[in-house]
């Protein structure tokens, strides 16, 4: 029997899997920031379907708009700066099983590619899957083979925009060794106990100039970014998975559920609760769209 020829762009026949699914509104973005995370194993594309804003993916920050797909690939940590301006109606959907020839896993650009699309003569197009499979996500047990199939022709359209149209690179940013090794550590460890003093011993440093190398280069103090890091995580938790907020509060370090509610809402907005149960109101309503 001959191969179907969609296997052209995959590796080993492998055939991408959807995994989640979500609408966020203008009025949430422009309230609520969805701080800095990342997925080991899947991909992330995060169309915006209305309004502009800024979009960071790994160290640089990015102004996106109207018909703008966003590539995060797996292991890239991407997100929103709390105090950034934004006022974005998207779609997200996130991919494992991402197989594209000569590309590593789960990545649909090279790691050094500029990772907004623009989509173009075929925006309204790819909203309208984008809206579809938020809609048929609410039933995954029965459509999940369609939604499979609709994710994988925007896998590949969003492909063939990028290999066809002429791309910026982002320009080249070398991280100073001593701060990357600190930033290195806190993303790996962020889940355990953290001090600066632990960190400054693991790393046979002083406290002092941990602090300084880290805010010279980064813009912030590390202590500041690792509270950044746990609530991005917190809040992918709250959103794709039904852990109690205790649990949570308790795998991040957080110590107290007063202390994690504290600290969430200084960063988020709102409480851990409040945001959890905002994110279902939200795919809700985008699984009930007429």
């Amino acid at each position: 029997m001959a191969q179907h020829p969609i296997f052209q762009y995959f590796r080993e026949e492998r055939l991408p899997h959807m995994t989640m699914t979500h609408v966020i509104t203008a009025g949430h973005s422009e309230k609520h920031a969805r701080l800095k995370h990342l997925h080991k194993t899947e991909l992330e594309l995060f169309y915006v379907a209305h309004g502009i804003g800024e979009y960071e993916v790994g160290r640089h920050a990015y102004q996106v708009q109207k018909g703008d797909m966003i590539v995060c690939n797996a292991g890239i940590l991407h997100g929103e700066e709390p105090t950034a301006k934004r006022k974005l109606l998207s779609y997200c959907i996130t991919l494992t099983d991402v197989a594209l020839r000569s590309l590593p896993d789960n990545h649909l650009l090279l790691p050094e590619e500029y990772p907004v699309i623009h989509c173009g003569g075929l925006a309204k197009q790819i909203e309208e899957i984008m809206r579809l499979l938020a809609m048929f996500s609410g039933d995954l047990q029965t459509l999940g083979p369609i939604c499979d199939s609709l994710s994988c022709g925007v896998l590949l359209t969003l492909l063939e925009i990028a290999r066809s149209s002429a791309r910026h690179t982002p320009p080249p940013k070398t991280d100073d060794a001593v701060a990357k090794r600190i930033k290195t550590f806190l993303d790996q460890h962020y889940d355990e106990p953290l001090s600066l003093e632990r960190v400054a011993d693991t790393l046979h440093i002083s406290v002092s100039y941990l602090s300084h190398v880290f805010k010279k280069e980064y813009g912030e103090a590390p202590m500041q970014y690792l509270y950044k890091r746990r609530i991005g995580e917190a809040q992918t938790l709250l959103i794709d998975t039904q852990l109690p907020i205790g649990e949570i509060s308790d795998r991040l370090q957080y110590g107290t559920l007063n202390h994690f509610n504290t600290i969430f809402k200084k960063y988020v907005g709102m409480t851990p609760g409040h945001y959890r149960k905002s994110f279902q109101i939200m795919d809700l309503d985008g699984k009930n769209e007429d």
